[in-house]
C-alpha cells in the first residue's frame, strides 16, 4: 500500500514536471514569434520636402547618434546635412561623416537685433548671399562635433522656407 501510494506520487511529481517543461517550452517559442512578427520593417526616408522640414523644426536638442528612423530629428538632420554641404563655409569647416556624432541645438524662433541683421549681412554679402530680413523671425542652430564644444558651428534657419540662410564655424 505505501509502495502504490510512493509510485503514485512519483507519478505526479513527474507529470508535472514534465507538463512545466513542455509548458515553459511553448511559451518561449509563442514569445520568440511574436517579437518576430512585430520587429520593425524597413521604411522609406520622407522625402525632404519645404513643408515637412518646417513641421520637423523645433526647439530642443538631438543627438545624431540617438535618432529613429524617419522621427522629425532625422528629419531634420538629413536636411541639416545635405544644406550644410551646399552652404559656403569660413576657415572651420564643418565636414560631416557618418561615423561621427553630433550635437544640434535649435533654439527658439527669434527677431535679430539691429547689430546682430548688420553683422549677419556683412557676413552673407562677403559670400555674395542674399542679406537676411528685417523683423522676420529665424531660428538660431548650433552644432558640436562629439563631445566637444568647441570648434562649434552656429547658424541661422529661415523655417518658413526650409532654408538655411547662414553658417559658420568658431574655434573660440
Amino acid at each position: 500500500m505505501i509502495l502504490k501510494r510512493l509510485l503514485l506520487y512519483t507519478c505526479i511529481v513527474f507529470c508535472g514536471f514534465a507538463s512545466g517543461v513542455v509548458a515553459e517550452r511553448f511559451w518561449k517559442v509563442s514569445l520568440h514569434r511574436s517579437t518576430e512578427v512585430t520587429a520593425p520593417t524597413i521604411e522609406r526616408e520622407r522625402p525632404l520636402t519645404k513643408e515637412l522640414v518646417s513641421r520637423s523644426l523645433q526647439s530642443h536638442s538631438f543627438r545624431t547618434d540617438k535618432l529613429r528612423r524617419n522621427s522629425n530629428d532625422e528629419v531634420v538632420w538629413r536636411w541639416l546635412k545635405a544644406s550644410i554641404a551646399t552652404f559656403p563655409q569660413n576657415w572651420v569647416k564643418l565636414n560631416i561623416s557618418d561615423s561621427e556624432s553630433y550635437g544640434v541645438m535649435l533654439d527658439p524662433l527669434s527677431v535679430l537685433d539691429e547689430s546682430q541683421l548688420d553683422f549677419y549681412n556683412k557676413e552673407l554679402e562677403k559670400k555674395g548671399l542674399p542679406p537676411l530680413e528685417k523683423g522676420k523671425r529665424y531660428q538660431p542652430i548650433t552644432i558640436y562635433q562629439g563631445n566637444i564644444i568647441c570648434p562649434n558651428w552656429e547658424g541661422l534657419i529661415d523655417v518658413e522656407e526650409a532654408r538655411l540662410v547662414y553658417f559658420a564655424g568658431s574655434s573660440a
